[in-house]
C-alpha cells in the first residue's frame, strides 16, 4: 500500500468514526443522557448562544433539501439529492445533540476543564457578573463555571 492510499484509508476510517460518535451523541439526545458525567460533578453546558445558530443553519437545510425537488425534473437525480441532503439535516442535528451531550465537566475534587477564579485579581467585581466564563460572586468556594462570558473587567 502507497503512502497515500493509507493516508487516504486513516482520514476515510477518522471520518466515519466522527461520523458514528456525531449519531451515537443523537441517540444520546434523544434519549436525554449526557456522555460521561459521573455523579457529583459539575457539568456546564455550553450550547446556548449556538443553538439559535444550529437550528438556523437547519432551517435552510430543509428548505435546500425540498427546493431541488421543485426546480430538478428528473427523479433519479431529485432522488439522490434528497437522500444526501436528509443525510446533511440528520447530521446537522447530530453536531448540535454531541454538543448538548458532551458538556465540559469539572469533577467532584474540583479538577476538569474549568478554573477557579478567585476575586484578587479582577478590578471591582460584582455579584453574578460572568468573567471569562466563571461566575464571579465572592460567597463560595471552588469552581463556580456557569455560562458564557458577558463582561469583561480589567485586572488591577
Amino acid at each position: 500500500m502507497s503512502p497515500r492510499t493509507a493516508r487516504a484509508a486513516m482520514l476515510a476510517r477518522r471520518f466515519v468514526v466522527h461520523e458514528l460518535r456525531a449519531l451515537h451523541s443523537l441517540a444520546l439526545w434523544v434519549l436525554r443522557r449526557r456522555h460521561q458525567v459521573s455523579d457529583g460533578a459539575l457539568a456546564v453546558s455550553y450550547t446556548g448562544p449556538q443553538t439559535a445558530m444550529m437550528y438556523g443553519l437547519l432551517f435552510v437545510s430543509v428548505i435546500e433539501t425540498v427546493m431541488p425537488a421543485l426546480v430538478i425534473p428528473w427523479p433519479l437525480v431529485d432522488t439522490v439529492l434528497l437522500v444526501v441532503d436528509a443525510y446533511g439535516v440528520l447530521l446537522i442535528l447530530a453536531l448540535h445533540a454531541s454538543c448538548v451531550v458532551r458538556p465540559h465537566v469539572v469533577g467532584s475534587d474540583g479538577y476538569g476543564a474549568l478554573f477557579d477564579l478567585s476575586s484578587n485579581g479582577i478590578g471591582d467585581p460584582r455579584s453574578g457578573t460572568l468573567v471569562c466564563g466563571f461566575l464571579q460572586s465572592g460567597d463560595r468556594e471552588g469552581p463556580t463555571a456557569i455560562g458564557m462570558p458577558s463582561t469583561l473587567l480589567t485586572a488591577r
